[in-house]
């Protein structure tokens, strides 16, 4: 029964965002939508990434990270990434240019490459999940990428960028010595 119970409350969480997106199109509607759309996806895709990589830490220590609840936040991150680089595509270039503007720009390109990543990740979890036991470690990758693709997608990154990626090298840090490599 809590399980059932915090399974539903994660998915309400999960679900927020596209609830702020419809609140926003309804107060004002214009064409900056998009772009502020664009970017609001792609950071709900690095914060699902950044809670899955920090649950990881205190799985073994508490039951509330539960393996589904993890997995449910995988799922909602692919779909976040999905809906930034598809508002992408139809709002910012022509879709047949897509790929040759991926190897114009190094921005494009890491985001791209962490999406890959990302799908992997969210294909495996679903339909091979011992293929996915050897992959999940994918995810600080993708991580350090999509932190680095929010980098190099602004004129003057963020501080928010730095600290994502701080966060995933650090993660990233902590797993390898973890496992003594």
């Amino acid at each position: 029964m809590k399980s059932k119970l915090l399974l539903s409350a994660c998915i309400i969480l999960c679900l927020l965002p596209i609830g702020y997106i419809l609140g926003y199109i309804h107060r004002h509607f214009s064409e900056e939508f998009f772009k502020y759309t664009l970017h609001y996806f792609g950071l709900c895709s690095i914060y699902f990434l950044v809670l899955i990589m920090l649950s990881s830490l205190f799985i073994n220590k508490n039951k509330f990270f539960h393996i589904k609840i993890i997995k449910l936040l995988g799922i909602f991150t692919f779909f976040y990434t999905i809906a930034h680089i598809g508002i992408y595509i139809l709002s910012e270039i022509n879709p047949a240019d897509f790929f040759s503007e991926i190897f114009k720009r190094a921005y494009l390109f890491y985001g791209f490459l962490s999406f890959i990543f990302i799908g992997i990740l969210a294909i495996s979890s679903i339909f091979c999940k011992k293929l996915f036991k050897h992959l999940s470690s994918l995810g600080y990758i993708c991580g350090i990428l999509g932190s680095i693709h929010m980098m190099l997608a602004s004129k003057i990154p963020s501080i928010l960028s730095y600290i994502f990626f701080a966060i995933f090298l650090l993660l990233l840090c902590h797993r390898l010595i973890k496992r003594k490599i």
